[in-house]
């Protein structure tokens, strides 16, 4: 009768404390092993060189160089069979008059009262 349960509450705080360590410590090493890859990424593929201010000085162009051409606008020909080409209006469009809002309906006529039952009683003596 002196043996310890095999569910003792000790027990079970100690395989809690293993299992929180175990997971702080794979928690750790994974931050460790990503950042380690990412440096050996890092160095293995270059990318863009990097260059100050001082090494290389920026390029001189010319205004001609920088600005964009437009070309002008096309020349678009008459519709044949059409007399005159289209022309704006004599009087600028005028702000059509407001509706009047419809009537509203006429309200509905209150429900009838439903009629009360009566009280139960009991058989009574």
């Amino acid at each position: 009768m002196g043996d310890v349960p095999r569910s003792a509450p000790s027990r079970r705080d100690r395989a809690i404390l293993r299992a929180r360590r175990l997971t702080w410590a794979v928690v750790a090493a994974t931050a460790g092993l990503a950042s380690a890859l990412s440096v050996v990424a890092a160095s293995a593929f270059k990318g863009h060189a990097r260059q100050t201010a001082a090494a290389a000085p920026p390029a001189t162009t010319t205004r001609a160089e920088s600005r964009v051409r437009v070309p002008g606008p096309q020349y678009v020909p008459p519709i044949v069979g059409d007399d005159q080409p289209l022309q704006p209006p004599a009087a600028p469009p005028s702000q059509a008059p407001q509706a009047s809002p419809p009537p509203a309906p006429a309200p509905a006529p209150a429900p009838a009262p439903q009629p009360q039952p009566q009280p139960q009683t009991s058989g009574g003596s």
